[in-house]
């Protein structure tokens, strides 16, 4: 007598296809399942606007790592941030990030601050009527302890 049951059946294409396609799907529903919670509950955006407008920021360098604007400026963009540039600060040897009030809007370097992760006491206000920047971000050695760093 044969048994049906234990003998190998001929893969066929369409079932490995078919197999294949749900494993896909289910890692990209996974992926998704984990960028809703990431973005809802563990980083959720700041309100980024104040006035009707998006709060306006530069990214400064004051600590020489190589790279590390680029890191603080794209988390402040995916944050909802504008930041309008991104460079070197005049030294590289600023211990403290500080956040620099340029419009007069505290608020809004409160903001930035509470975005990555920096103190308080370091918001400072340097208020200029020439400037367009709403603050300025200046990165300096404690930043492997900030957000973007994590």
């Amino acid at each position: 007598m044969i048994d049906l049951k234990s003998q190998k059946r001929p893969t066929n294409i369409k079932d490995v296809l078919l197999n294949v396609s749900i494993i896909l799907l289910s890692l990209m529903v996974i992926y998704l399942l984990y960028s809703f919670i990431n973005r809802a509950f563990i980083n959720p955006p700041i309100e980024t606007t104040t006035d009707n407008r998006v709060i306006q920021v530069d990214v400064l360098n004051g600590c020489g790592v190589p790279g590390v604007a680029i890191k603080f400026t794209d988390y402040l963009r995916n944050r909802g941030f504008d930041v309008l540039e991104m460079g070197n600060y005049k030294s590289f040897e600023v211990e403290e990030t500080l956040v620099v009030d340029r419009s007069g809007k505290i608020e809004d370097a409160k903001k930035v601050a509470s975005a990555l992760g920096v103190d308080s006491k370091n918001i400072i206000q340097q208020v200029s009527k020439d400037s367009y920047l709403d603050c300025s971000v200046i990165i300096g050695k404690d930043y492997n302890n900030l957000k973007p760093m994590k």
